[in-house]
Formats: structure tokens, C-alpha cells, sequence
């Protein structure tokens, strides 16, 4: 309580406390703090007389394996007259910074060792950060070992591989729970190993063995399927020595590996890694390859499965939200379920708080109650195994025993196929976490497709994701004022196909937090924009007024903009924004996450014509086959010239301008405005149709073809000359900050993404102008980075309904010498940029809006 109290004065918030000295008997103890929801710091406490200064390199290297092991890049050692701020992944020889030792007396401590001074640290940067951080090397370990036993054995599956390391892990686990020991001094793996023939080793009596040198019983066989060891039963000597070996320390690792630091936070993290491997698969090349040696085959990570890794701060975030929104004692017996577990990442954070010993009401009892009430379920066998070794290690850690097997509910089955058969209880959980999986109609397995459309009945329309049963049966599963924590993608809150969803939630839930994440690369290599979305089913009380939603839309700084959430501040700086929202937002049919302010302008712009008023939005070309159909323009017959138009691609497309000429043409089947029969290219344009039919292979696998009936030399959609080809603004589908060009002869064809025609021919040419105006202003910016689908780091989505809906000034309150002025201006910046011009053009088109320059700069920020 009194290290706690310590942090507590210093600004940190207070995680965890680790106890052990690791055979050094100066140490007092650990402390896990955080800043932002983050663990920030590891501090550890040294007892006087002893000084941090004083800490030989081999004390400091087995302290380090603190933070090391619980993925904090930051160790501050407290004496009672210094302190020292050490950064473990750093090379600290060749950056003295990574490593500073300061004296202080007590009048300063609040300058050396605050949480502010961390802060400092990380913004003065410049550390040569040289070590792998404690996940990445055992994921290291574990994918190299992983492929090389598969060049050994073959036909053995991922199922084997994940019991193997699931049960060094699980003896690793149970050997390093006594924190005292100093690193090194058991390395039971190693002495069982020692004591078998090098002949004839027995893999399981290793493993049994090992446990029992750990005070463990033969409880093995509980929590490992041993049949899936028996092809690693006769495991080489050697190979298992180097395996063992690098259990313990890594040969390119600077700290020890110490399983139960590691299964606090970091083995979670790396379990949600490790569950989305598939096995090692060998390309046909290779297969029939004659080798001396087998290859090593290469690991392939799967996204398109669904199986993508959560991060810890949206466990954390969820777990603590949970916490902060009932009492103590509903907290302690709450009946919490993730459905679609993965590595169990969720539950088991949320039992984390729920063990915490220094909550109130915590005993041994409520640890295993609480236990008893968490259900994981999982299509994967392996993230089930995954699951159930990481939370009976978080049970050794949490009670110092291990808990039976068979009281740890996890469930290797279908969930969605289990709420059907009535083996799963609806409104039946006070918590309901999941990330559940992100997999396209394209990548749905059949059966899935089946279950998932019998499960949404009359409810669902138009196209499956998996994602969206599952967000139904997250709603399902959850009590009166149950709470429901989802990672979804961003276009749940306008997409069509989750429509019936948002309207079930508005009707029987409050949104009580809703995270905008879209602009952070929430999941690694992966292309999906994300929202947290936190629910609690309502129940009716008279006199009690419905709780506000709490918005956070971040750019940056994840961490503090969270915890402003969990706060209920209201922030606003150029990181992130937190406000409140009356749950009426959640009312409209698609949902818009707008500030009070926001809704403001909002009101104002209500009150304008639509563009679709005057011009029509359309959506480019589709060939289905861009790489067959676009070709180089040098590459095309003089004399078949006339099928092909210029194709503009999205980089191309400036502000205001285009090129005069591109490099690439795009197949256009037409003359005139007729369209051209498979018999009419084949003699009339004889080299298109011969390089067709040397791509037809490609060309009939496409799904327009074989679905839909397109032929298959065609392009899916061409769109009619006398749309396409007109004078017309243009624009890319993915846009940082406006970008919308005139193209006054039509000649440009473009994929995909929108452009604009004008209803009135007679005045085409004036309109594109004054519409490109206006949509490169800095209202109609505002109101697409408002409105439009988000598509990572800040970028919109651009799509046709969204532009026919945006705001135009009203043109028949704008007068003829007002329009000329603007048409020229457009001329004018459209063949040379001109930064004053376009600002002049600006404000000219924010007047019409209503908007004084004031009000532009105040407003909307961006000028």
C-alpha cells in the first residue's frame, strides 16, 4: 500500500504488484504503473542503504527482466537517495541516455521520477532500441523451431506443434512462479532432459519430470493433449537441448524468458500472434522438388480466416470499463462469455482485475468463483488450447495452484451453432467481450455461409460478413444491464448489412462508449479500420434519464484519449476528441459521430440544396481484371486505337487538374454509343481479341463470369460512352484532403471511384467548374471527413451517395459576375497552383455558404 501511495502522489496510476526479489536481497519490491492507460513503467524499490547506482550489471540484467517480461520498455530503480531510468531495448553502451542515474533529495522527487518525467523521456527519443521486445523474441523462437521440426516432420499438423509449445510453456510457467529464485538457477527442462539416454528420450517423461522438479503434480494430460506429443515422442537429443535452451534465453535475447512475469500481459499478446499462424505450407514447387535437405517451409499468416490478434489496450480498455460500471460485488460475481475467444485475450484481462488482491473483497474463494463464471468459446481447437493454458497459468499466478482442467469453460465448438441448438443460455451474461471475426462473403467457407444465413433469418439483407452474426449473438447473450464490449469495422455504423443491428441497438440498447480508431493502424498488416463499441442492454426506470454516449474520434495517442473515456472528460486537442452524445444520434439510420459543435454546422448546412440537385454521381468503370484490361498505351495497335480510352488512375488526380495525357488505356467496347459484339472485335480488331484470348484462362475464373454471366472477354462494367465520356469532375475513391478535378473534354475514364456529370448540358462547362470549387472547399471537407466511410490513417472513402448528398450553396443566390469570377479562378489554378489564389477561392466559396473567414478558421481549423 505504501509503494502504491508513493505512485499514486507521483501521477502514475497503479497496475500490479510483482513480489520476488529474484535472489537479490537489496530489492523491497515491484511496482507496475501506468500513464495513459499503458504500463507505463516498471518501478523497483531498493532497500537503504542500498543505492540504484550500485546495481552490478548482472543485478540490473535479472531486474530488467521485470518490465522485459511484461512489455514495458521502461525500468526506474528508486533508492532513498537516487533514482535511475533505465530503457531495456536499448543499447545502453552506445546510448548513455537509455540508462541515467540521478541523486535527488525530497524536495525534487516529483522532477526525477514522475510520471511527467517519462513523458519527457519519450519525447527527447533518439535511443538506439537494438533488443527485440520479450514477444516478438518467443514468437521468434517459437516460428523458427515451428518451421524447422516441420522440414523434420512433415505430416505432422499444426495441432501437434501448438501441444508441443503449449506444453514447454506450461512447465516453463509452473517453474518460474517463484519469483524469488535468481534467473538461471532452475532450468528444469534441461536437468529432466540430462537425465534421459540420449538414445532414447521420452518427451512426456521429460515434460512429466519437469513438473514434478517444479512441485507440480502429474496434472499434464489436464491441460496438454498427449496423443498430440506422440509424434515428438523420440524427439533428437539435440534438437529438444537447443528447444530447451531457448525456453530459457534466447541466444539473440539480452534477458531470460520468465514465463510468469510473461503470462501477466505478454503471453496473452503473444498467444493472439501465435493462434493466428497457420501451419507451414510448402508451395507445389517445392513439393516436388528433390532435395538432399527438406526446405523450410514458409508460415503464412491467414487474415482473410478472420484470425487477427487484438491488441492489450482494447482488452484492457474493455476490462476496466466493465469495472468502473458496476459495484464491486457485481463486478467480483459477474458471469462473463467471449464467444469467438481466440487466445482468450479479453477474459483473461478482465480476471486479471478481478484477482487484483488489493481490490476489496478478493479472497481465494472469489478468485475461484470468478473463474467458474468466465466462458470462452472457439471454432479453433488450437485458441481454445490456447486459452484454457493461459488462464489455468493466470489461476497458478492468481492462488499459487493450479485450478482442475475440467473447471476452466472453454469450449471448442460453433457458437453461433450453439445459441441455435440451445446449448448456449441467451441474456444469460453481465458481460459479453469479442472481437469477433472480420471474413467477406468472398473468404466465407459454405457451411458458414449456411449457419450464418439460418441464424439471421428475415433479420439480415444484402452482403454477409461474419462479423455481423456474431455481433447479433453478442446482443443476444447479454442480461438486463448486461455490458457488451465489440471491435468492429468501422463501416458497421453505415453499412447496409448491419442496418438491422443499429436499429436493434437504439431499440433495446444504450451506446455507452463509441471509439473511432479508424485513423490508427489498430491491427498489424492488416487492412481493417476500426471502432470499440461499448453497449449495456437497458432496462426502464421511472424518473432515471438515459445515460449519454461517450465519443472519442483519435488520430493519435490511443491510450490517453481511453482513459479519457474511463475519466468521463471531455477533451479536445489535435490528438484526439472526447465528448458526450445524447442517445438520439443512435436513432438515424446510419450513425455519424458529430460533437455539439458539430451538429451546429450541421444544422446550418441542413438548410442547402444537395448537389444531386444539379449533377449527377456516378461510380467509374469496373473491369473485374484491371491488370488484363488496362494496358500501356504503347502496347495497342495503331489501327485499335478507337476501343481503348485514356484510363486516369486515382494517384493522377490533383487538385483542380489532371494530366493532358496518360501512359494507360483501358478496353472500351464501344463505337459510338454501340456496344461491340464478341463477333465484331474478333474480326474487326483482330490483335485486342488474340491478346484477349491469351489472358482467357484468368479471364473466365472471375466471379462476374462464372456467377453472373458477364462473357468473359469482357469487362464487368464498361459504363455507356455518353456518361463516362462527358465533361465531368473527377476525384480518387481514397482521399486525405480535397482533391477534385475538372476534366473539361470527358476523354478520361476512371476505376471505381466517383465523378461527376452536370443535369444541364447547356451549362456543363460552368457547373464542373463551380461544383469543383465548391467540393475542394473547406465546408464540403469538413463535411466529407465527417460523413465519409473511414479507410485508415485519415483517409475517406468517397462514394456516390455520400456525394450526392453534400450541401451546395445556394446557386440561385449566387449572382452571374460572382459565378464568372469563380469559373475563371478555377481555370486559372487548374493549369498552374497557386496557393493564394486557391485560399482567395476559398473564401469566396465559404461566403456562399454563410460562412465568414472567421467562422472558417474558428470552425473547421483547417485554414
Amino acid at each position: 500500500m505504501a509503494m502504491r501511495s508513493f505512485a499514486q502522489e507521483l501521477n502514475w496510476v497503479p497496475s500490479y504488484e510483482v513480489q520476488g526479489n529474484f535472489g537479490i536481497s537489496s530489492v523491497a519490491g515491484h511496482l507496475i504503473v501506468e500513464h495513459g492507460l499503458e504500463n507505463a513503467a516498471a518501478i523497483s524499490f531498493l532497500k537503504a542503504p542500498y543505492r540504484s547506482a550500485q546495481l552490478r550489471p548482472d543485478q540490473l540484467k535479472a531486474l530488467l527482466a521485470v518490465s522485459y517480461n511484461n512489455l514495458i520498455e521502461w525500468h526506474l530503480f528508486i533508492s532513498d537517495s537516487d533514482a535511475r531510468w533505465v530503457n531495456n531495448l536499448a543499447d545502453r553502451l552506445a546510448t548513455p541516455e537509455a540508462d541515467k542515474v540521478v541523486a535527488f533529495d525530497p524536495s525534487d522527487l516529483m522532477q526525477v521520477v514522475s510520471s511527467s518525467r517519462l513523458d519527457e523521456l519519450d519525447r527527447e527519443g533518439g535511443l538506439r532500441k537494438s533488443i527485440k521486445s520479450c514477444d516478438d523474441a518467443l514468437l521468434q523462437v517459437i516460428s523458427r523451431w515451428k518451421l524447422l521440426l516441420k522440414a523434420d516432420y512433415p505430416e505432422v499438423e499444426n495441432r501437434n506443434f501448438s501441444a508441443l509449445f503449449n506444453a514447454l510453456i506450461f512447465v516453463r510457467g509452473c517453474e518460474d512462479r517463484n519469483l524469488d529464485n535468481a534467473p538461471g538457477s532452475t532450468r528444469v527442462l534441461l536437468a529432466s532432459l540430462a537425465e534421459q539416454p540420449a538414445d532414447q528420450i521420452d518427451l512426456s517423461t521429460i515434460l512429466k519430470a519437469s513438473l514434478a522438479k517444479t512441485g507440480i503434480p502429474d496434472v499434464l494430460g489436464e491441460f496438454i493433449d498427449e496423443k498430440a506429443l506422440e509424434p515428438f515422442k523420440t524427439l533428437d537429443s539435440a534438437t529438444a537441448q537447443n528447444i530447451f535452451r531457448e525456453l530459457y534465453a534466447p541466444k539473440d535475447a539480452a534477458y531470460d524468458f520468465n514465463f510468469a512475469l510473461m503470462s501477466k500481459h505478454a503471453l496473452s499478446r503473444i498467444y493472439e500472434k501465435y493462434v493466428a499462424l497457420l501451419r507451414p505450407e510448402q508451395s507445389n514447387a517445392e513439393a516436388g522438388q528433390l532435395s538432399l535437405l527438406r526446405p523450410i517451409p514458409q508460415e503464412v499468416h491467414q487474415h482473410k480466416s478472420g484470425a487477427i490478434y487484438t491488441p492489450q489496450f482494447v482488452a484492457g480498455f474493455f476490462s476496466r470499463f466493465i469495472r468502473e460500471n458496476l459495484t464491486p460485488k457485481s463486478f467480483r460475481e459477474l458471469r462473463s462469455i467471449d464467444p469467438a475467444c481466440g487466445s482468450g485475450i479479453f477474459l483473461r484481462n478482465l480476471l486479471e482485475l478481478q484477482c487484483d488482491p488489493f481490490a476489496p473483497g478478493i479472497t481465494p474463494a472469489s478468485i475461484t468463483h470468478a473463474f467458474s463464471r468466465t466462458e470462452a468459446i472457439d471454432k479453433d481447437i488450437n485458441a481454445c488450447e490456447a486459452t484454457r493454458l493461459s488462464l489455468a497459468l493466470l489461476h497458478l499466478i492468481a492462488t499459487g495452484s493450479l485450478p482442475k482442467a475440467s473447471s476452466l469453460r472453454v469450449r471448442n465448438a460453433d457458437a453461433i451453432a450453439a445459441i441455435m441448438d440451445g446449448s448456449l443460455a441467451p441474456r444469460a451474461y453481465g458481460a459479453v467481450m469479442s472481437n469477433p471475426p472480420y471474413v467477406k462473403l468472398d473468404h466465407l467457407p459454405e457451411e458458414d455461409r449456411k449457419i450464418f444465413a439460418q441464424y439471421l433469418g428475415e433479420d439480415h439483407s444484402g452482403r454477409m460478413d461474419a462479423y455481423i452474426p456474431f455481433v447479433r449473438l453478442c446482443l443476444e447473450l447479454s442480461q438486463p444491464r448486461g455490458i457488451v464490449c465489440l471491435v468492429l469495422p468501422q463501416t458497421f455504423m453505415t453499412a447496409a448489412n448491419a442496418s438491422f443491428l443499429r436499429a436493434k441497438i437504439s431499440l433495446e440498447f444504450d451506446v455507452r462508449c463509441l471509439v473511432d480508431l479508424s485513423a490508427v493502424p489498430v491491427f498489424e498488416s492488416v487492412g481493417a479500420y476500426t471502432i470499440l463499441l461499448v453497449l449495456q442492454r437497458r432496462i426502464v426506470i421511472a424518473g432515471l434519464d438515459r445515460p449519454p454516449a461517450q465519443i472519442a474520434q483519435v488520430t493519435e495517442s490511443v491510450g490517453a484519449a481511453l482513459q479519457a473515456c474511463l475519466d468521463g472528460r471531455e477533451v479536445k486537442n489535435n490528438l484526439f476528441s472526447v465528448f458526450p452524445a445524447a442517445q438520439s444520434i443512435f436513432l438515424s439510420k446510419t450513425w455519424v459521430l458529430v460533437s455539439p459543435e458539430q451538429i451546429r454546422i450541421d444544422e446550418r448546412l441542413s438548410k442547402l440544396p444537395k448537389l444531386s440537385e444539379f449533377m449527377t454521381v456516378a461510380q467509374g468503370f469496373v473491369t473485374g481484371a484491371d491488370s488484363v484490361f488496362i494496358r500501356p498505351r504503347d502496347a495497342i495497335p495503331d489501327a485499335e486505337e478507337r476501343i481503348y480510352v485514356d484510363y486516369l488512375p486515382d494517384r493522377q488526380i490533383g487538385r483542380y487538374s489532371v494530366p493532358r495525357r496518360t501512359a494507360e488505356v483501358v478496353l472500351f467496347p464501344y463505337e459510338g454509343d454501340s456496344q461491340l459484339s464478341e463477333e465484331e472485335i474478333k474480326t474487326r480488331y483482330p490483335e485486342t481479341w488474340a491478346y484477349l484470348c491469351s489472358h482467357r484462362e484468368s479471364l473466365e475464373k472471375r466471379r462476374s463470369v462464372t456467377r453472373s454471366g458477364v462473357p468473359w472477354w469482357k469487362p464487368v462494367r464498361s459504363r455507356s460512352p455518353s456518361t463516362l465520356l462527358k465533361p465531368k469532375i473527377v476525384c480518387p475513391h481514397l482521399m486525405l484532403t480535397p482533391r477534385f478535378a475538372i476534366n473539361p473534354n470527358g476523354k478520361l475514364a476512371v476505376s471505381h471511384s466517383p465523378f461527376i456529370i452536370s443535369k444541364d448540358e447547356g451549362e456543363e462547362q460552368t457547373l464542373i467548374r463551380f461544383f469543383c470549387a465548391v467540393l475542394n472547399s473547406t465546408i464540403c471537407n469538413w463535411y466529407i471527413r465527417t460523413y465519409a466511410p473511414k479507410y485508415g490513417r485519415g483517409y475517406n472513402r468517397l462514394e456516390v451517395t455520400l456525394l450526392n448528398g453534400v450541401p451546395i450553396p445556394d446557386l440561385a443566390a449566387v449572382d452571374s459576375r460572382t459565378l464568372s469570377s469563380i469559373t475563371e479562378m478555377v481555370d486559372q489554378v487548374s493549369k498552374r497552383a497557386d496557393e493564394k489564389l486557391d485560399d482567395e477561392l476559398d473564401n469566396l466559396i465559404c461566403s456562399l455558404y454563410g460562412f465568414t473567414p472567421s467562422e472558417r478558421q474558428g470552425l473547421f481549423g483547417l485554414k
